[in-house]
């Protein structure tokens, strides 16, 4: 137990200190204020720090994967960071934006659950049941209070659902996957212009080394079918030379 004491004194402290800090208070008095606003931040913040990290994870691991052909390397490495960026772009717009559409949405679709003849009604009729039941009455302002806690409570969940399932629905499968591929083209070539370039420029050195090396062994083999037929000429010179004498010979013999 002795071994637990420094453990658990050390990690009090710690969490402690978060506790006390400025960002956690923040945060604290944010989730007391409006439950369902922080929430939904932290939500699609946690969200979006995710895809962050892996979007750096999965740039380094196409760049230095060798199982990729070198030449694709760049548009593989393009089209996970622009993937990457538009997911966390479209995600915090979608969100920040059905945050002004949430509510008159929710307006709209539980007009018959929400206004203010229904209300009258459920206020009359529960003031009725009360008294049938021999129950004093709740208080007109007691009652409205109850009823404008269960619209919040409603409107809440209805944002929290709305805005962060559009956000990870619509913003991050539906229009980041339509535009990541042509944008990844753009991507590459302002990214990786200067080592497709320092690229080009070494293949075509090495063509040109190429051109070189096959023209001198051109020229070495040119030189040695000329040589090889300058001896055959001779040859052949020189027997007919031996020819024409060993005849001249027999001539003058006779």
């Amino acid at each position: 137990m002795s071994g637990i004491n420094p453990i658990s004194n050390f990690f009090s402290k710690t969490l402690g200190a978060i506790s006390k800090s400025k960002p956690v208070k923040k945060m604290t008095k944010a989730f007391q204020e409006n439950p369902e606003g922080a929430l939904a931040i932290t939500t699609v913040g946690s969200i979006v720090v995710k895809d962050g990290i892996g979007c750096y994870k999965y740039v380094t691991q196409s760049i230095n994967n060798k199982d990729i052909p070198e030449d694709k390397r760049t548009f593989v490495a393009s089209m996970d960071l622009t993937n990457g960026l538009l997911m966390i772009g479209t995600q915090i717009g979608m969100f920040f934006l059905m945050r002004k559409f949430s509510e008159p949405m929710f307006n709209k679709f539980f007009k018959k659950s929400f206004n203010p003849k229904i209300k009258r009604d459920i206020l009359t009729r529960l003031r009725m049941e009360s008294k049938k039941a021999g129950e004093i009455p709740p208080r007109k302002l007691e009652a409205e209070k109850a009823y404008s806690e269960v619209r919040s409570n409603a409107l809440s969940l209805f944002k929290f659902i709305v805005d962060v399932g559009i956000a990870t629905i619509i913003g991050k499968r539906i229009i980041t996957p339509f535009i990541a591929t042509p944008l990844a083209g753009i991507v590459e070539s302002k990214l990786f212009k200067k080592d497709k370039e320092h690229k080009n420029a070494d293949g075509d050195k090495l063509e040109i080394n190429h051109s070189n090396e096959n023209k001198k062994d051109l020229d070495d083999k040119v030189e040695d079918l000329v040589d090889e037929i300058k001896d055959e000429l001779k040859e052949e010179i020189k027997d007919d030379l031996n020819l024409n004498k060993k005849e001249n010979d027999d001539d003058d013999d006779d």
